[in-house]
C-alpha cells in the first residue's frame, strides 16, 4: 500500500483511536476521582485502561509523568508505522517533543535531574556531573536538537 491510499489507511486508524476516547460523562467522572487510586480505578473501567495500566496509587509524579511519555513516544512510533515510508522521519520527530522543554533547561547551562537516569528513553543523556551529553542525542538520531550553547561545549571537547 503506498501513496495516497497509505494516508487514508493512517488517518482511518487515527479516526478510529480517536472514537475511542472516553465520553464527556466519563470525563467529569474522571475529574470527581479526589486520590490517584479512585482515578485510576475509575480509568481501568473504560477506554483509557491501556493508558493507565502501568500505574497504580503508589505512583510518583516522576513515575507517572515517565510513563505517559512512554506511552506518547510508542503512539508517535505506531503512527509513523501505519504512514507512507517517506513520511515516517517526519512524523517520528514528534517523539521529542515532550523534551524540549528539558533541552532547553540544559542549553541555558542547567543541570539535568536525577530521574533523568530513570527513563528508558533519556537514560544517557546525563553525565555524571549532570549536564547534557549531546553526544548520546546524536547517537539517537536527535542531534538537531542538541541545545546551540551545548553543542559548542560538545565540539570543544574533542
Amino acid at each position: 500500500m503506498t501513496g495516497p491510499c497509505r494516508f487514508a489507511y493512517a488517518q482511518a486508524r487515527v479516526q478510529a483511536r480517536y472514537a475511542e476516547l472516553p465520553g464527556e460523562d466519563a470525563w467529569q467522572r474522571l475529574a470527581a476521582a479526589r486520590t490517584l487510586g479512585i482515578f485510576l480505578e475509575e480509568a481501568r473501567e473504560g477506554a483509557l485502561r491501556v493508558w493507565v495500566k502501568g500505574f497504580s496509587a503508589q505512583s510518583d509524579g516522576h513515575d507517572l509523568d515517565r510513563g505517559v511519555r512512554g506511552i506518547w513516544q510508542d503512539e508517535v512510533v505506531r503512527v509513523a508505522a501505519w504512514l507512507p515510508q517517506p513520511w515516517r522521519p517526519a512524523l517520528l520527530w514528534l517523539r521529542w517533543l515532550l523534551l524540549l522543554p528539558l533541552l532547553a533547561h540544559a542549553g541555558r547551562g542547567g543541570t539535568l535531574p536525577v530521574w533523568v537516569d530513570l527513563d528508558r528513553a533519556l537514560h544517557g543523556l546525563r553525565r555524571p556531573d549532570g549536564t547534557l551529553d549531546p553526544a548520546v542525542l546524536v547517537r539517537v538520531g536527535a542531534g538537531a536538537l542538541v541545545p546551540q550553547g551545548v553543542a559548542a561545549v560538545a565540539g570543544s571537547e574533542e
